[in-house]
């Protein structure tokens, strides 16, 4: 598949994936398959976050329940689902403006100069302004890429600022329903190949 550019150039091959993040709202690629690999490129929206620590990315899928009780039976008659959660935490080991944007939800940069005369200055997103992300994992063999169409930074974001190198960013992304003109539920994974077959 042909990727974004990596910078450093290490092959995600070698851990768990990798993560690339965009706007809310920008296009998808359409999927192709060849050798039981994905061969598509992405639109150049699409940036990698870079780094992340040896957990790995953490997808979870949680839900909360309503049973319905009767006093002629010992276990509940009915077992309703009343939300669902699903949530992306991971750690980046890798500090830019674009990443910051990501954790804090949006807000904006300015920048002047070049080089090492630059100057850039970030202003946080105002209450009711902040701004959704979408994330994509791809996996390390790539022929398996969940797609999140939207996202929010949900829990409280700690930055060390330490002299310490590389510096943790942990994050935890929570899903929230998309548009229904993007689509019905709040993410899709995709395979390729028979990796998933039932045998």
């Amino acid at each position: 598949m042909a990727w974004p550019t990596f910078t450093p150039n290490d092959d995600h091959r070698t851990g768990s994936g990798f993560l690339l993040a965009a706007v809310e709202g920008t296009p998808l690629p359409t999927f192709t398959v060849s050798g039981g690999k994905f061969t598509n490129s992405w639109d150049a929206a699409w940036k990698q976050l870079g780094r992340t620590s040896d957990d790995g990315i953490n997808i979870t899928h949680g839900q909360e329940t309503a049973n319905y009780t009767s006093s002629q039976e010992l276990y509940p008659f009915i077992t309703k689902t009343t939300s669902k959660q699903t949530n992306v935490s991971f750690t980046l080991y890798d500090y830019n403006q674009f990443n910051i944007q990501v954790a804090l939800n949006g807000g904006n940069w300015s920048v002047t100069g070049s080089g090492l005369n630059q100057m850039a200055e970030y202003k946080p997103a105002e209450p009711g302004d902040e701004q959704y992300s979408m994330l994509a994992w791809i996996g390390p063999d790539d022929d398996e890429v969940y797609i999140f169409y939207k996202v929010f930074s949900s829990a409280e974001v700690s930055m060390d600022m330490t002299r310490d190198d590389p510096r943790p960013l942990p994050l935890n992304m929570q899903c929230v329903q998309p548009l229904s003109s993007v689509d019905t539920k709040p993410y899709k994974f995709v395979s390729a190949g028979t990796k998933y077959n039932n045998s």
